[in-house]
């Protein structure tokens, strides 16, 4: 698997919800409109998961 910074999947997720114009994003819709990383990359459990990174973007999850 790829490495990618958290930074840059923190990036991309406040991308998308912007796209979403959501403060509030599920894992789900993340995926579904133009997430730049996959399901393994961006909800990698060892590192807080996809939740943890929504936090450090300073967005709220979306439990689908």
């Amino acid at each position: 698997m790829i490495e990618v910074s958290d930074d840059m999947k923190i990036i991309d997720i406040q991308k998308i919800a912007h796209k979403l114009n959501s403060n509030r994003i599920s894992l789900e819709e993340y995926l579904n409109n133009g997430g730049n990383y996959s399901r393994e990359i961006v909800d990698d459990l060892e590192n807080g998961g996809f939740s943890n990174l929504c936090a450090l973007a300073g967005l709220k999850v979306k439990m689908d």
